[in-house]
């Protein structure tokens, strides 16, 4: 097989490939069950995120973080299963659409994050970083 393996994870990609965050969030919705309580949307480029704070995230309603700037973080946020399907049916072709068409139109929670807990890591010399505090 190609790409990374895990015993009981469902590996899924956007399709087309390199179609955008949306087409793989609808790709990845396809693997959860109807009926799910929640569903997260996490950037796997964020490595400081915890698991009280996305205790936090999950409610009846999206909920997203906000980071230390202020700014909403589009791939750090939760969801109520069947809201996401039906944005998603609302949006129809989720190739290259920007992730921040999801949330139009949709009443969302913001949530700040702990400091610094939505750093996402996206190269090497981020990677070298980490150390840095």
């Amino acid at each position: 097989g190609e790409g990374l393996t895990l015993p009981g994870v469902d590996v899924v990609r956007e399709d087309p490939p390199f179609a955008g965050p949306v087409a793989g969030v609808a790709a990845a919705l396809s693997c959860v069950a109807p009926g799910a309580r929640t569903v997260l949307l996490l950037g796997g480029d964020m490595p400081f995120l915890d698991a009280d704070f996305l205790a936090q995230l999950t409610a009846e309603t999206p909920a997203i973080a906000r980071d230390d700037a202020g700014r909403d973080q589009y791939l750090c946020a939760a969801w109520p299963e069947e809201t996401l399907r039906r944005r998603l049916a609302e949006i129809g072709d989720p190739a290259n659409v920007p992730v921040r068409r999801l949330y139009e139109g949709v009443a969302f929670q913001a949530f700040d994050a702990p400091a610094g807990s939505v750093r996402d890591v996206d190269s090497p010399e981020d990677l070298a970083g980490l150390d840095d505090g």
